[in-house]
């Protein structure tokens, strides 16, 4: 079964308590779940002692206790597995790195394209903080902010996750990147 191709996946999640299958879905998305946790991890301080590989891990484990989960495809596996490593980072970030201190945020604006890893802890956590509350007003633009920022995805990748038109997705993003620069200002985004 190690030679199962992408295309597969969907059939392998559907048996993800299989010992075999779990392990197909893990040299599957290895490389790619991996590539994005380095991303992430590549600025963080030198003391944090969390690794690539444990993040993934972590996914994996999850997927594995994951019993009643009805998968579609490969897409809603990937936007789970984005979901699961944001809110990986953030909780080891809350637990081991929080600022007591307080203070301003600086994050940088969304841009097409940028890598998360640019962040410092602190900032991606506010991000992860405005991103909730956008989730709770408008779910389909945090999703998009989720896919693109923390998952790493292209616009064309979004659009086929969320089946929608590349354009709608450039058109999310820019909208979502407006309210969350507005939130992390401290302003009202929503105009109130």
């Amino acid at each position: 079964m190690n030679n199962v191709s992408p295309h597969n996946v969907t059939q392998l999640l559907h048996n993800q308590s299989d010992q075999e299958a779990l392990t197909c879905l893990y040299e599957i998305f290895y490389p790619e779940f991996h590539r994005q946790a380095e991303k992430w991890l590549r600025h963080w301080s030198a003391d944090v002692q969390l690794q690539p590989t444990m993040i993934v891990d972590d996914v994996f484990l999850k997927l594995q206790a994951q019993k009643q989960m009805d998968w579609e495809d490969r897409d809603q596996f990937r936007k789970w597995a984005a979901q699961v490593m944001r809110h990986l980072l953030i909780d080891f970030y809350r637990r081991k790195k929080a600022d007591k201190r307080g203070g301003a945020i600086t994050l940088a604006p969304l841009e097409e394209g940028q890598d998360v890893a640019r962040e410092t802890p602190r900032e991606i956590s506010e991000l992860h903080d405005a991103l909730q509350e956008l989730e709770r007003i408008d779910p389909l633009k945090a999703k998009v902010v989720e896919l693109k920022y923390f998952g790493g995805l292209t616009n064309e990748e979004v659009a086929q996750v969320l089946g929608k038109s590349t354009e709608q997705v450039k058109y999310l993003w820019k909208l979502a990147k407006g309210w969350l620069a507005e939130a992390l200002r401290g302003g009202d985004p929503n105009g109130h």
